[in-house]
């Protein structure tokens, strides 16, 4: 279940005709431990397109040792890595991201340039010319406007002009009931990716 994601998370290949599906699982595209996956068509060089596969943990099949007192190895202390591949079906080459990146969100620049923003101190971005790095800070993100939650598994994309844009799922563990009128949404938004503000109107609901 849920509480062992942890120890037990895997990224599944599944297919479908359509965005909307339905999706039909072909295979496991990466062993445990990976976690908060997020893929990215990209260009490279003159290989052309390539895939590639955010996540956290560093799926090497390989599961952690047993949970002590109900308590589960889920920092995000142990690491990002992307895995690189030619074919949504793989095989997949691991590259181990040289900073410490909680659910990362990647992005690549119409000009190329690879970002990434991970949920680390507040969320903050990085760049890079290459999908795996080295990686650079950029720009720290301001803090949460208040009474919205804690913010966490960002997405980074651009828009039609060019505006920066970051949403992001959103949660109040202190909220003990109407929880259907929660918040659970958040967005930030940029012109430059430099200088960030946080939005007090939630992009989506329940």
């Amino acid at each position: 279940g849920l509480k062992s994601w942890g120890r037990n998370s895997e990224v599944a290949h599944a297919t479908s005709a359509t965005i909307n599906g339905p999706y039909t699982r072909q295979d496991t595209a990466l062993p445990v431990r990976a976690h908060n996956p997020e893929m990215v068509l990209g260009r490279n060089g003159t290989n052309g397109t390539m895939f590639a596969l955010f996540h956290i943990f560093d799926a090497t099949g390989q599961a952690p040792a047993p949970c002590v007192n109900s308590s589960e190895p889920t920092s995000a202390s142990n690491g990002a890595t992307v895995h690189m591949s030619y074919s949504p079906e793989g095989p997949w080459q691991p590259f181990t991201l040289n900073i410490g990146c909680n659910n990362p969100a990647p992005m690549q620049h119409p000009n190329g340039t690879w970002y990434v923003v991970c949920n680390t101190r507040n969320f903050v971005l990085y760049r890079a010319d290459a999908f795996s790095g080295p990686y650079v800070e950029v720009a720290e993100f301001p803090g949460r406007p208040p009474l919205t939650g804690v913010w966490e598994d960002p997405f980074l994309y651009l828009d039609t002009v060019g505006n920066w844009h970051v949403i992001a799922h959103a949660w109040d563990h202190t909220l003990k009931t109407n929880c259907n009128a929660s918040n659970v949404s958040g967005h930030y938004f940029s012109e430059d990716g430099l200088v960030w503000t946080a939005t007090t109107t939630s992009p989506y609901g329940h």
